[in-house]
């Protein structure tokens, strides 16, 4: 009989070490030549930026769909999670009302 661990450091080390690994290779990476150098946080902001457009940009909005599709076809068949989908819509409009709702708390802020 093999003992097998299950201590979360043994589970997740590759994760960790894989997401490590892509923060230390976006964090060390160079601006370009032609890009100005007007602020020092210019670089922080840009990453910054590319991050929330993949969060929000084209493949979000396609996993979405595939992900309203599959609920679609699981209401089609009788076999639809009344509370799954409320889960999923709700993070669907969470993840794409995000800038929306954080204008909307930093105008009431002032």
């Amino acid at each position: 009989m093999t003992y097998r661990s299950t201590d979360w450091t043994t589970l997740y080390a590759p994760l960790v070490a894989i997401a490590a690994g892509s923060a230390l290779l976006m964090l060390a990476s160079e601006p370009a030549l032609a890009q100005t150098a007007g602020s020092l946080l210019t670089p922080v902001d840009n990453i910054l930026s590319q991050l929330v457009q993949a969060l929000q940009g084209t493949i979000a909005r396609s996993l979405a769909i595939i992900a309203v599709c599959f609920f679609g076809y699981r209401a089609l068949f009788g076999h639809m999670s009344w509370y799954l989908a409320g889960t999923i819509i709700g993070g669907i409009v969470l993840i794409f009302g995000a800038a929306t709702i954080v204008d909307a708390v930093k105008g009431a802020a002032g």
